[in-house]
This record gives structure tokens, C-alpha cells and sequence, in this order.
């Protein structure tokens, strides 16, 4: 699993910057999905995010607390969006060579940062941000989506991600939502009193059932796309109150 991340991580920023390397002029003010930020806007949060993971990835904290994102982008407001560009490439690759040498120990090791208790845990957020941060980059510029090798890992981490995602929006337990993906299912379940997830889940459980694809799902947790576009290339059965109840609430970010 960790070569698999860190290969994506990598993969995943080095696709993105070949989709925007063409980005100029007006095409840095364009809106984005994260209204009211800019493409470059965008960019600059996530050059920031590889400067606070990397800050981890090397020992230099062990612990974050809350930092504001406005504040983060500011610092980089004043600047062209080609100078943003290049600093995401090179501190990007600056947290690239630690992800690259990392240990199993450090792989392991104990942390307090962005609701993770471990270096594997944020690595693995660290992945998500990128290529949810980087659709909305595409997007905005009208370029094809390059999410693509990353989809299967998307899928699993939003699916972990529902029962706290549930109860961060305090949805009370109550109910089931079966989720079929690419031949795979899981159970949103509320059955013991909290949200948990059952992997391997069969196909008859469930008191509602959603079946889609790895790109649908990831758009539709992520508050991303037109939902009555996605809900077309979904199929919810069984109780779809139930369903749609859940799948309100189940917003990753």
C-alpha cells in the first residue's frame, strides 16, 4: 500500500502539471468549484499543503492544529499564476523526496495533524487532496480530468471516510446504504448505533442501495459536478429516502 500511494502522489501531480502547464493570463482568474477561489487560488492552497505535509513527512512538527486556507493563499495573491505554478512543482518534488525514502517506522509513526493520528494516514490525504484539488483545476479550465489511476484509491477512501464524515454533519445513525462500485460493495450501516462501514458487504444487504462508477462516486462525496447529471449515471433502489438521506450528508469536504 505505501509504494502505491507515494507512486500516485507522484504520478497524480506530475499529470496535473502537464494539464495546466499551458494555463496564462485571464486563465488564473477563472472560478472554480471552491467559490470564491480562482484557479490560482486553488493552486496556491495547494502548494501550501505540500508545505505543511512536508514539514511532517520530515520531523520538523508533530503536531498541526488549525490552519486558515485564506491565509495560506494570500501569501501568494501578489504573484503571477506561472510563479505559483512552479513553486507547486518544486516544493511538490521537495515532499516527493522525503514520501520517496520514507521508512516503515516513519510510515508509522504517531501524529496530530488534519484529524490524523498517523504519517500513513495523512500520506493518504495528502493523495486525496491532490487529485480532488487537481479535477477542480481541469475542470475549471476546461482540460480532461487525469484522475483516472487514482479513481480505485478515491473509491476506498471516501467510503472509509462516511461514518466520520456522517457524524462530523451530524447525521443521526439510522439506516443502511449498500454501495456497489466496479464489482466491489460496501455497507454504510447504522445497525450498533454509530456509522461504521462492513467491507465485502453482500448484495442483498442494505436497507437502500446505490450502484455507480469509481468517477461518479468521488464527485458525488465531494460536492463536486451537477448532481442531477451524476444521479443519471447512478442507480439508487430499495428505500431511496434512506439512500438519498445518507448521501446528502456524506460530503468528504
Amino acid at each position: 500500500m505505501q509504494d502505491e500511494v507515494v507512486r500516485l502522489i507522484v504520478d497524480q501531480r506530475a499529470s496535473l502539471l502537464t494539464a495546466i502547464a499551458g494555463a496564462s493570463g485571464t486563465d488564473w482568474d477563472l472560478p472554480t468549484v471552491c467559490a470564491p477561489w480562482t484557479v490560482k487560488d486553488v493552486l496556491a492552497h495547494m502548494v501550501e499543503g505540500e508545505l505543511n505535509v512536508g514539514r511532517i513527512y520530515r520531523g520538523e512538527v508533530r503536531e498541526q492544529g488549525y490552519i486558515d486556507p485564506e491565509e495560506g493563499i494570500a501569501k501568494w495573491r501578489a504573484l503571477p499564476g506561472e510563479a505559483v505554478r512552479a513553486a507547486l512543482w518544486q516544493h511538490g518534488t521537495a515532499a516527493q523526496r522525503v514520501l520517496d525514502a520514507m521508512t516503515e517506522d516513519v510510515w508509522r509513526a504517531p501524529i496530530k495533524a488534519f484529524g490524523c493520528r498517523e504519517i500513513r494516514q495523512l500520506v493518504r490525504l495528502h493523495l486525496f487532496d491532490i487529485a480532488v484539488h487537481g479535477h477542480d483545476l481541469t475542470d475549471a479550465l476546461g482540460a480532461d480530468a487525469i484522475w483516472g489511476p487514482a479513481l480505485p484509491f478515491l473509491t476506498e477512501f471516501v467510503v472509509r471516510a462516511a461514518p466520520p464524515t456522517l457524524a462530523r454533519r451530524g447525521l443521526e445513525p439510522s439506516g443502511s446504504l449498500l454501495v456497489s462500485v466496479d464489482g466491489k460493495r460496501w455497507l454504510i450501516d447504522s445497525s450498533e448505533g454509530s456509522w461504521r462501514v462492513v467491507h465485502e458487504a453482500a448484495a442483498d444487504e442494505g436497507e437502500a442501495s446505490l450502484e455507480t462508477d469509481p468517477e461518479t462516486l468521488a464527485l458525488l462525496t465531494t460536492g463536486r459536478g451537477d448532481r442531477e447529471q451524476l444521479f443519471q449515471r447512478a442507480v439508487m433502489s430499495r428505500n431511496s429516502q434512506i439512500g438519498q438521506r445518507i448521501l446528502e450528508a456524506w460530503r468528504v469536504v
